[in-house]
């Protein structure tokens, strides 16, 4: 398996994602990052509010859809306006006609319902370090890890509609439209969003260079600088936006520090995760041991300089920030919950558990 990347491949990586700039739903690019937040906004969406949880509706139609072709939603809580959560959700990916198709076993998302009241969600959770935030929930339910722009036929009848880049996109320039003054962004991904969670924190220091910026995958942290993981992430089936052809999943951490240092970076993840296990067998990658691939790829991210912060738990669990283990999670006498908190603050603590 590769390890650092070289200083060339980081500068063409570099290069590449200093010229994305977000896509409204239309799929046209917007223009330079020194536009107002408003103009971000490629398309209107429609709205309504689920009194009960608090969340508005957001349709932003156009190019923005599911992986079936139905409609795709986000929705928008509202609290301190300048203090926001981007949440990237998960439920696995797909890129291939053995993959995609239903009697594969891998089931991913093709649903965009609100979240529950769970974990990172829980506005009255006293322990809940993003209880007064406002929230921009993007559900997922592409296959692509919130990156892919491509319409992919897989077999007859299977035809299958990356557009995680759209959809993502139109939800940031939401959250640009509602709090042009926020001064903290957290930007959260879960499993299949937590690959694509420093790509958007990126996105999100473009265009509010002066926030204070974080960003936390959960539940991703074992996938590898190995030709069978990145062939998925940049082939011509996603055909994900701003990546070269020899980008990486770790990659994508150094490519985003490079360019924003001041970016706080942090993985959280289970020792044996079976979740990450299972993609890796999918993908044909190395699977026997996730704590390993956890240092492994730590390491190659180190070694770029870019200081990563991580809070690896024991047990073969998947995903904490959208459930009460959030709250439950205590390693070597570290809540989680915590140790969220301080590196949110700007005053992380020391890295929390190796498996």
């Amino acid at each position: 398996m590769s390890g650092y990347l070289g200083r060339q491949r980081i500068a063409v990586l570099l290069a590449t994602i200093v010229a994305v700039s977000a896509t409204g739903c239309d799929g046209t690019p917007n223009a330079k990052p020194s536009m107002t937040p408003s103009a971000l906004l490629s398309s209107s969406s429609s709205g309504s509010i689920d009194q009960a949880a608090g969340w508005e509706t957001k349709s932003p139609g156009g190019d923005c859809e599911c992986a079936d072709g139905s409609r795709f939603n986000f929705y928008v809580r509202t609290g301190d306006r300048k203090k926001v959560v981007l949440y990237l959700d998960g439920g696995g990916a797909c890129w291939s006609a053995t993959t995609c198709g239903k009697n594969s076993g891998n089931r991913y998302q093709t649903t965009v319902e609100p979240p529950d009241k769970g974990g990172i969600f829980d506005a009255k959770n006293t322990r809940n370090p993003f209880a007064g935030y406002s929230f921009v929930y993007v559900p997922y339910c592409t296959a692509d890890v919130h990156l892919g722009d491509a319409d992919t036929t897989y077999a007859s009848g299977l035809t299958i509609h990356h557009h995680g880049y759209a959809n993502g996109t139109a939800a940031l320039a939401e959250l640009l439209k509602s709090f042009p003054q926020a001064t903290d962004v957290v930007v959260v991904g879960g499993s299949a969003g937590s690959v694509s969670a420093p790509v958007y924190a990126g996105l999100v220091a473009d265009r509010l260079p002066k926030a204070h910026i974080t960003s936390i995958s959960d539940s991703s942290g074992s996938f590898p600088d190995v030709p069978q993981m990145n062939k998925i992430l940049t082939g011509k089936d996603w055909k994900a936006k701003g990546l070269p052809t020899d980008a990486s999943m770790p990659g994508l951490f150094i490519a985003t520090a490079k360019r924003h240092p001041g970016i706080v970076f942090a993985r959280i993840d289970h020792s044996q995760d079976k979740d990450q296990n299972f993609h890796l067998k999918l993908a044909g990658a190395p699977s026997d041991d996730v704590a390993a691939l956890l240092r492994t790829t730590e390491a190659q991210i180190d070694k770029a300089g870019v200081t990563l912060h991580t809070y690896t738990e024991p047990g073969d669990g998947h995903m904490v920030v959208d459930n009460e283990d959030f709250y439950i999670q205590n390693v070597d006498g570290v809540p989680l919950s915590a140790w969220v908190a301080g590196l949110i603050a700007g005053k992380p603590t020391v890295d929390v558990g190796r498996g």
